[in-house]
């Protein structure tokens, strides 16, 4: 199961009662960046408000947050979601947080990117060589235990086997290094931010769930979130 929240979001809207916004500028940009169909279902629904500039450039979408809310799916849900809004908001969150990655990275449409970017060159393999070293031998040694005896075992391994031995045996927990905590559910959460700003949503890359980031989570959702 993933993280429950102290108020479900199919209820998170009736117990604010009326103080979350009734819309709010979920995206602004270029329609090619988010699915058409999820849109469709959206506003026909009364989710969202889809609003296209005049020569049809640039596109916003208006999210009716309490509604949003309550149709979206609950933190324990089963993916992939069900309902037909839910799958709709997944599918529109999900483009959103690309299209945010997008922009971070330097890759957006507003005159950054591939625009300012240096004309590629011919690649020369030993500086390839050369900067690999370097990221080799500056990064800090990974967890590993010390391998036991193994009488029964006749090959002698190369350095390179025995490490990756040693790299296992930590993970299992043998030895005094710690096992490496593998990550939990918290680690789905993604913090997608509204286009006119405010308090973000976080959104649950695996079931399509929503939460206001204001809310009172689990403490591993709210550490991912962080």
């Amino acid at each position: 199961a993933t993280h429950d929240c102290v108020v479900p979001p199919s209820r998170m809207a009736a117990t604010h009662d009326g103080l979350l916004p009734q819309l709010r500028c979920l995206y602004h940009g270029p329609p090619s960046s988010l699915p058409s169909a999820a849109l469709e279902v959206l506003a026909q629904s009364g989710i969202a408000q889809i609003e296209h500039s005049s020569k049809r450039s640039a596109l916003r979408v208006l999210l009716r947050l309490p509604e949003a809310l309550a149709h979206c799916s609950l933190p324990d849900d089963t993916p992939p979601p069900r309902r037909k809004t839910a799958r709709a908001l997944h599918a529109l969150f999900a483009a959103v947080a690309s299209a945010e990655r997008i922009d971070e990275d330097g890759g957006g449409e507003d005159g950054r990117g591939e625009a300012d970017s240096p004309p590629l060159q011919e690649l020369d393999a030993e500086d390839v060589y050369d900067r690999l070293q370097g990221f080799v031998s500056e990064r800090p040694p990974r967890p590993s235990a010390s391998l036991p005896a193994l009488p029964a075992l006749r090959p002698t391994l190369r350095p390179y086997q025995q490490q990756a031995v040693e790299w296992m045996l930590c993970r299992e927990g043998v030895g005094s290094a710690p096992a490496a905590t593998p990550p939990g559910a918290e680690s789905l959460w993604r913090r997608v931010h509204f286009a006119d700003g405010g308090e973000p949503l976080l959104w649950n890359s695996c079931n399509g769930a929503l939460l206001l980031a204001g809310e009172a989570l689990a403490e591993g959702a709210a550490a991912a979130a962080a």
